[in-house]
């Protein structure tokens, strides 16, 4: 219990600064999800220890916890996310947390450091320029854990290819580089084939089915018992997720429902998107359905997943296998079409953000980093994730974008493999639930325009979802030609599903025999 009793001291004594211009509301709102996430416990504890540190504390009322104290102070401040009946998560991870610090065993290192070489260091120490809820968020990670393992997280800011050949040096010097290290996912496959990633099925504690790892981050990650990379929470940049904007204001012309509602009761699907779409006819004046920009490129996919598919399957055991068929794919083809094809779409890639900007798209399927720039616009706006196939498809779905999704990896000479190990399982524990909620609660202080759509942000960010296709394929360029190119070349017209899985099917089976072994 010691460690949890360090934890809220941590969190009660840490010195949070709040700049002028970042919202009060989202730091209190914080503080409380810590505190509530971390440990429940009476206020009569919580007391006691205020007196014996010295440090100032902000109480809060729990009155689900069994035998908490009726005594509550009053803020007079709203929180950023207005409770409704359908736009609210139940978010105690407390449990779950309390779970995952079991499994890793104490250690003290002894003041030392814990180097992460990355592209995207502020994925690691936030931005340090500014005060934001994201980077306090990231700030009280880093804290706890050199609390609690007498260990400082830092970060080397590396491009992947700089990487690739420092890290090709260290191992025929075998001399350390980093203790983790962070990589594109589309370059997984060619460090895993250089030797310059280890498996980390190898190393001491991993635990590939820890539920905070992502789970189909970990299917993508390797085969036949080998896994070279993993994501979770802590690696996830969620401008790599897509989403779907869309006009507030046309949409009110077109229907009453209430599509954020639609989200929260599973009926959010690729026929209401289409139905909503079609009625942009009925409009007057000239406005358009659909636009796609930084998602042009790769829309087939992202519809692909969305509907419940994957290109690529692996039970971590066996090969990697195709995971459809034609007939299987077939029908999302015909959705993908209706999609790309709608006579109401706006055509120009190139300027599909600047036309929903103004007001004239409907809807705008496109990274989440856009909110920055659409933040100012004209239009009113709202966030949704990408549709399902079906009400009664499981979840909904998100594509990763495999150039800017990072995963972790551990070259093969680190000092320490237990302590890689360690510090990758804390890393995304600590992260776990709180680090999206940070995302969301960030967009809606600086970009969103309602309090629903910060909700939406935070179900795009728990749908993240990989596939080992993207990462594997720069090594052997049929994975692709088998998989999402025999979804995208028929989208196009061009011949059919069947036919490239007739054609490029056992190409996929040797290129992962390859790369896995038989």
């Amino acid at each position: 219990m010691f460690k949890y009793f360090r934890l809220i001291l941590l969190l009660l004594c840490s010195n949070i600064y709040v700049s002028d211009d970042l919202n009060m509301k989202g730091i209190l709102k914080m503080t409380k999800q810590f505190i509530d996430k971390y440990i429940k416990i009476p206020l009569s504890l919580l007391l006691t220890l205020f007196l014996l540190t010295s440090c100032g504390i902000v109480a809060f009322n729990t009155p689900e916890t069994e035998g908490a104290t009726e005594t509550s102070v009053t803020i007079e401040t709203e929180p950023p996310y207005q409770v409704s009946e359908y736009e609210q998560y139940d978010k105690n991870y407390s449990k779950e947390l309390s779970r995952f610090l079991q499994e890793i065993p104490d250690a003290d290192y002894g003041g030392g450091s814990f180097l992460i070489a990355t592209p995207k260091p502020s994925l690691v120490l936030g931005d340090e320029t500014v005060s934001t809820v994201l980077s306090k968020n990231l700030e009280t990670r880093n804290n706890y854990i050199q609390t609690e393992y007498n260990i400082t997280v830092s970060a080397k800011n590396v491009n992947p290819q700089i990487m690739f050949d420092e890290i090709k040096i260290a191992i025929k010097s075998v001399s350390y580089y980093a203790d983790l290290i962070m990589i594109p996912q589309n370059e997984l496959g060619r460090f895993a084939v250089a030797g310059c990633v280890t498996n980390l099925s190898s190393l001491p504690g991993f635990n590939a089915n820890a539920k905070y790892y992502n789970a189909s981050s970990v299917e993508a990650g390797g085969g036949k018992g080998k896994i070279y990379g993993v994501a979770g929470p802590a690696s996830v940049d969620p401008d790599c997720l897509s989403a779907v904007f869309f006009n507030k204001s046309l949409m009110s012309e077109i229907t009453e429902d209430n599509v954020y509602k639609l989200v929260r009761d599973g009926q959010w699907t690729w026929d209401k998107f289409l139905e909503y779409s079609n009625a942009v006819s009925t409009i007057e004046g000239d406005y358009y359905s659909i636009g796609t920009q930084n998602t042009a490129l790769y829309i087939e996919d992202l519809i692909f997943i969305s509907a419940g598919m994957k290109y690529s399957s692996c039970d971590g055991v066996d090969l990697p296998k195709i995971a459809f068929t034609a007939e299987t794919a077939d029908p999302i083809v015909e959705l993908i079409k209706q999609v790309k094809n709608h006579e109401k779409k706006y055509t120009d890639n190139l300027s599909a953000i600047s036309a929903f900007s103004s007001g004239n798209t409907l809807f705008l399927i496109d990274d989440l980093s856009t909110m920055k720039t659409i933040s100012s616009s004209i239009c009113d706006w709202g966030v949704l994730p990408l549709p399902k196939k079906t009400a009664e498809q499981k979840a909904y779905t998100t594509l990763v974008s495999s150039e800017d999704a990072l995963v972790y990896s551990v070259v093969p000479t680190v000092s320490d493999s237990q302590k890689s190990a360690n510090l990758l399982a804390l890393l995304n524990i600590v992260a776990y639930g709180d680090t999206p909620e940070a995302y969301a609660e960030e967009a809606l202080s600086y970009y969103l325009r309602d309090n629903s759509s910060a909700g939406m942000v935070e179900t795009i960010i728990n749908s993240a979802t990989f596939d080992l296709v993207y990462g594997y394929s720069v090594s052997y360029d049929t994975i692709s030609t088998s998989t999402f190119q025999a979804i995208r070349y028929p989208s196009n017209g061009h011949r059919s599903v069947d036919y490239y899985l007739r054609a490029y099917g056992g190409s996929f089976n040797y290129a992962v025999q390859r790369l896995f072994g038989k």
